[in-house]
């Protein structure tokens, strides 16, 4: 008979794996105003043991905590779009993960396709994002707004095949000793 998981159990592994990506975001390389760093290969890798709500949950937390920490200048529509961004990237990864287990195809591969699709939603709301803010906020010229999204995007893409690598070694080196909350 299956145990059933209790609400004190799911809020622990949201606060561990927010835990996990705030040091994780740590783990950075600075270019341009752009950061390449381990972060969004720990929301990946908790969309791949949590359900999609409670992965997107402790993505989400655990990056806006990470800005709160170490940007505690960031303003409100900064802390906004960052749990939205990283819910996002979390949330769409293990659901994407969770029904492409049920068909027989190659784990490898599942693991990159629930890696990508949650990459690249969080890819094109931070550009997004971006765009807004520059343009409508900061009033920046159209080129420059531009230049900077293709910069970020650039940067946001090699973060995003980081991750994807990271989080697919991790959870098959670790699935078999991980319990898993879906």
């Amino acid at each position: 008979m299956k145990k059933k998981t209790n609400k004190i159990e799911y809020i622990t592994q949201i606060a561990l794996y927010s835990a996990f990506i705030v040091v994780a975001s740590k783990l950075e390389i600075r270019i341009y105003d752009t950061r390449i760093h381990f972060g969004n290969s720990m929301c990946l890798f908790s969309g791949l043991i949590l359900s999609p709500l409670y992965a997107g949950l402790s993505s989400g937390l655990g990056s806006l905590i990470f800005d709160l920490l170490f940007y505690p200048s960031s303003f409100a529509f900064n802390l906004f779009f960052t749990f939205i961004n990283k819910f996002a990237l979390a949330f769409f990864c293990s659901l994407c993960f969770n029904k492409l287990k049920k068909i027989e195809l190659n784990k490898i591969l599942i693991l990159i396709l629930s890696g990508l699709l949650g990459q690249v939603s969080y890819i094109v709301l931070y550009l997004f994002k971006v765009f807004i803010e520059k343009h409508f906020f900061y009033k920046l010229n159209l080129t420059v707004v531009l230049t900077d999204i293709f910069l970020k995007a650039i940067t946001s893409s090699l973060n995003a095949i980081i991750a994807i690598i990271v989080s697919t070694f991790l959870f098959l080196s670790l699935r078999n000793k991980i319990k898993y909350l879906k």
